[in-house]
Formats: structure tokens, sequence, C-alpha cells
């Protein structure tokens, strides 16, 4: 007698039409189920499957690639670690964070990196080309993303570097690709094309903590001079067919009530359907963490979720392209520190494996003139496993989150950290049936095969029928597991990671049908 299980990974919310929105957080799939399906799937535990008959044994294939129904002696948990720990050490692709300043023309009221003044010379710029191009024999994508302080104060450093790394990356027959995190007070329209035609930065983040009285207060210039908003909306509305952007609104209690008056503005900009946008939090991070007052002020792990998943419904609903969380998407890590061959490089030379720790000598790794020795500092980011934490080990979106951010497990900064996915899947399932018109094909050809795509990075908008096919389940999303990961930022760059994707243009994997 073979006997199979339901996944443990499994979600299933039903819908106004009766059927089942359904999910599986280790294979991504997502569907909508019908009733008989629903019912066989959840009566699995108690069939013989030598003994199915037609329609349930092609009910059974189905589910079994999707994962919804896994064999009964297998350790779903070993299962996940495994293909992680392949993701982890993955030496075809170079992630590089680069700083090359630490100086800022802003002073943010929450700003987690110590203040220091460095800016990158020449001889560690040859320096990180050599460590560079020790690791590129096994590479075959350069992913770079300037970092800060705030980059564009060195503009030139960025040229330079990114017309080397492109040559490195040619030399060793490997792709590159780039990206770039600022402020956006000096990012004119000038700077854009120099950033795109010389550079080949495509993606660029930009933080707007709210309206301008809300983020002048959070983000004023160090001169204490000007208007930091008007500046940055001023910059976007001239760069946004340049450079793909997406916007951070770092959020509290001092600004939360007011951040959906950022929709207003943005659309009142005509910048509605140019951008991305999502929600950060902010949290007690950084050297010194920060002070009792800002910490005060930081939203729990379970208030967070709820906004979030309201923000994202109600930018979707007024035409605008939420970045992440509308679609769940198998990530398995959400960080570049646990990644063996992703390294964040300081002015100095300093490596480490956070962004968080920049500036904190005692955490660095290396540096870019001696290399990476073996170390236990090295150890707690590419070592990191949640499977050791009991929390982790029980947990139903495990496979969405990873633990989600080593630094504060690993530093112990105030436990674990959980996210949306913990408080809130089931209720973005439950509005998956509210957003299909907003739903778009994300493969080319998707309509001639009768299938409906949800694209995680909800580009152009198409309205879309959505059918169920004869099996009982039409997927919506057939799955992400991934062999590699598109790029080492996914955090702000990517909401879904399908080996090809890269800065937007993200596309599903398919459940496989091969043996």
């Amino acid at each position: 007698m073979i006997m199979q299980k339901l996944s443990k990974f499994n979600f299933f919310v039903q819908r106004k039409d009766g059927n089942y929105t359904v999910f599986n957080s280790t294979s991504g799939a997502m569907g909508i189920m019908k009733p008989d399906m629903y019912q066989f799937c959840n009566g699995i535990e108690e069939k013989d499957v030598e003994h199915l008959n037609k329609k349930e044994k092609k009910y059974l294939e189905t589910l079994k690639m999707a994962n919804f129904i896994v064999d009964n002696d297998l350790d779903e948990n070993k299962e996940v670690g495994i293909f992680m720990n392949s993701r982890k050490h993955d030496m075809s692709i170079l992630g590089l964070t680069i700083m090359p300043t630490s100086r800022c023309n802003l002073d943010c009221t929450y700003c987690y990196e110590k203040k220091y003044n460095h800016t990158m010379d020449e001889k560690t710029k040859e320096a990180l080309l050599e460590f560079a191009e020790e690791r590129m024999y096994t590479v075959k994508t350069l992913d770079v993303t300037w970092y800060g302080g705030e980059p564009l104060l060195e503009l030139d450093t960025i040229v330079d570097l990114s017309e080397r790394f492109k040559a490195l990356a040619e030399k060793h027959g490997a792709s590159y690709s780039a990206g770039i995190i600022t402020n956006g007070t000096l990012l004119t329209k000038k700077t854009a094309e120099i950033l795109r035609d010389q550079c080949d930065i495509r993606f660029c983040q930009v933080t707007l903590d709210g309206p301008p009285e809300i983020h002048n207060k959070r983000r004023p210039f160090i001169s204490d001079k000007g208007d930091s908003f008007t500046t940055i909306i001023s910059n976007i509305k001239e760069v946004a067919d340049i450079l793909n952007i997406n916007i951070r609104a770092n959020i509290d209690y001092d600004n939360v009530e007011k951040i959906n008056e950022l929709l207003d503005i943005l659309e009142q900009n005509g910048l509605k359907d140019k951008l991305n946008i999502h929600l950060g939090l902010t949290e007690p991070l950084g050297v010194k963490s920060q002070c009792p007052d800002t910490v005060s002020k930081c939203l729990d792990d379970e208030a967070m979720p709820e906004i979030q998943v309201d923000f994202y419904k109600a930018a979707t609903d007024r035409g605008f392209s939420p970045q992440f969380y509308l679609v769940p998407s198998n990530v398995y890590g959400l960080c570049a520190a646990e990644f063996v061959n992703a390294y964040v490089i300081e002015p100095n030379g300093d490596v480490q494996k956070c962004w968080v720790t920049v500036g904190d000598s005692e955490e660095r790794v290396g540096n870019v003139f001696e290399g990476i020795p073996v170390s236990s500092k090295l150890q707690k980011w590419i070592g990191f496993n949640p499977l050791e934490i009991e929390e982790c080990k029980e947990c139903k979106v495990l496979p969405l989150c990873w633990g989600n951010c080593i630094y504060r497990s690993s530093q112990k900064v105030d436990g674990l950290h959980c996210g949306m996915w913990k408080y809130e899947l089931e209720k973005v399932l439950s509005q998956v049936e509210d957003i299909e018109d907003k739903i778009v094909h994300a493969e080319q050809g998707a309509t001639d095969l009768g299938m409906s795509v949800i694209s995680p990075t909800f580009g152009v908008r198409n309205t879309i029928s959505v059918k169920l096919e004869d099996e009982g389940v039409q997927w919506l999303y057939k799955g992400t597991r991934s062999k590699k990961r598109c790029c080492f930022i996914v955090c702000v760059r990517c909401s879904h990671l399908s080996g090809g994707c890269t800065l937007g243009s993200c596309k599903p994997v398919e459940v496989s049908t091969k043996k």
C-alpha cells in the first residue's frame, strides 16, 4: 500500500465563488482549485494511490508536481534545507555591494551607519578589482549594487569601476548587472543617463518617507538648508523613463498615518505608472543600534504586516505597481549575507557580509587587500540555519523568509524578526480573487496556452479572465524553484527569483513535468 501525505507548507483559502485559492510555500505554486480537487487533496492520506481512478491519478500527478502532496516518508524541512544550501553555495554568481564613499549629504534621523568619512582611493579600487578577479573563474553573473553613504557623491568612481567591472565580466564570459541605492537628491537627468549608458545601471532605489512635512523632518539635508523631498520628486520625474525606479518608504509610528498621502503625491506628479513602491521598517539596527527615542517608535512584527498588506492592496487598487507582497514568492532567504559569494565592500576596503555592520571593524570578515580568512565571524553569516530554531522548524512560511534578518537573529538584537507572511499570508491569498483584473501575463503566449499567470512585479496591466482547467486547478503562478538567484539584492531589486530574472523583468519558472 503506497501512501502520500499533504505538504506541511500548504495554504487553502476559500473564495467567494466556492473554489479555493491555494498556495504551497516550497514550490511557490499558486492556483484556483475546484472543490472536488480540494477534497481529493485533503483526503490523500486515507487513500492507497495504487488504486486511484484515472481522474484521481491526474489530480495526484498535478498536485505532486506542485508539492501540495509529497511522499509519505519525505522530511520536508530537510528538503528545504538542502535546497537553500545549494543556493547559498552557488559560486556562479558574484554579488558585490560597493560603497564608493561613506559620506552622505542627508542627516537621516534613523540612520544606522556609524558616522565616518571615508572615500575609496585608487589603491583600494585596484585591490577591489583583484579581489573580484580572483573569484571570477566560476562566475557566470557579476552583480554590483552601489551603496553608501550617498554613492552619487562619488559618481566618477562609479563610472570608473563600472567600466572595469564590465570588462572583467566580458573577459570571463559572464553577464553583468548593476543597480544603485541612492537618496535621490543628486539623481539628475544627466546623472541618470550616465548611470544607464556608461555603467549599465538599470535599477535605482530611492527613499521617500511620506509627504514633505514628514519626509523633510526625517531625511533633512546635512546642511539643514533646502527641501529634500521637493528635490527628490523633481529628480524622479526627470529620470523615471531612464531608470527603473523603486520607492522605499521607511515607516514607524511617527509617519504611518500619513504614508498613504505619498500615493496621492506620486499620482499628482504623473508617476503612478512609472515606478514601484514598497514599505520598509525602521528597525533597531546598526553599530550602536539607534537612540531609545527612535527605537520606541518602531512598529512591532505583528503591527507592520497588517499595514503592509493594506497599503499594497490600496496601491494596487489605485493602479500603482507594488513591487512586493501581493504575490508570495519562495525566495528561500532574503539576504546576501548568508551567501558564500556575496560581499559588502567599504570605502577603505574592509569586507562585511551585512549592510548593517558597515563601519564596525569588529564585524568585518576580511578586506580586499588580504582576502577573507576562515573565521567564526564568517561562519556566523554563512552558517545561519533557521532549522536550528524551534519556532522556524514548525513554521509554514519558512521557505518565504528562511529566518528573515540574520543580523537580528545572530546579534540577538531583539530576537526573531518574523515578517509579513507569518501573520498575513492568508489575508493576502484571500485578496487574490479581487486583483485578478490587475494580473499580467508574465510570459509571452500565456493567453494562447489558456494559462493566466500572476507576475510578481505587477508591470503593465491587462484584464484577464481566469478559467479553471479540466484538471481541477488553474495555475495562476506555477512556482519558483529556481536553481540560482538572479541577483543578491532581492529585498530591494526583485520580488521573485527565477534564475533568468533581472531588473524587474521576472518570469516564473513553471512546475516541471520532467521526471
